[in-house]
């Protein structure tokens, strides 16, 4: 029993050092690359499974297009003071607390830290970039994906339906089709 004891209150002993260890070895926290709404042109649903070349070409075309991404929201960041980019991101948090969408999201941002003529033109400059860029690197994903793989993507991403393709109800009834009103209730 005291030899039981003994190994393992030992085994204890070299296993803290050990847990203490670990956690000071925890990783630094990866620098992003790319913001969010650029980072999702890059992944695919996973229903997608991309060959070993196709993956290749992704990390080439993630490699090409983040310094130009970071560039684009760089302009936009410097023409705002930063005043300005603390209060819009307040705002941006307080309206997404109480569950605004993106209309009334963009309204309460844009009504609690106004942008001047000149900001608002360096913003708009900045997000037209980044639309052209996001339609090249579409553009070229699509490209490098098979007829298979893109036929799922349409579905997955919400995007663009193929024609014929309508949604099930939408389509138009012909105008005698109508159910006749009832009359009120008197």
């Amino acid at each position: 029993m005291i030899r039981s004891l003994t190994v393992f209150t030992l085994m204890f002993a070299l296993a803290v050092p050990g847990l203490a260890e670990d956690k000071e070895k925890k990783k630094p926290k990866k620098k992003k690359d790319l913001p969010l709404a650029a980072a999702k042109l890059f992944s695919l649903p996973e229903t997608i499974e991309l060959s070993d070349d196709q993956t290749a070409k992704m990390a080439e075309l993630r490699m090409t297009y983040a310094p130009k991404f970071q560039e684009a929201i760089g302009q936009m960041r410097s023409a705002l003071s930063p005043e300005t980019i603390k209060a819009r991101a307040a705002a941006r948090k307080k309206a997404l607390s109480e569950g605004a969408k993106r209309k009334d999201l963009m309204k309460a941002i844009n009504e609690a830290a106004p942008l001047t003529d000149a900001e608002k033109k360096a913003v708009e400059e900045s997000r037209a970039t980044m639309r052209q860029l996001q339609q090249e690197v579409r553009g070229k994903i699509r490209g490098m994906l098979t007829e298979d793989q893109l036929a799922k993507l349409p579905k997955m991403r919400g995007g663009k339906k193929a024609k014929g393709d309508k949604k099930p109800g939408s389509e138009k009834k012909p105008k005698g089709d109508k159910k006749p009103k009832k009359p009120a209730a008197e």
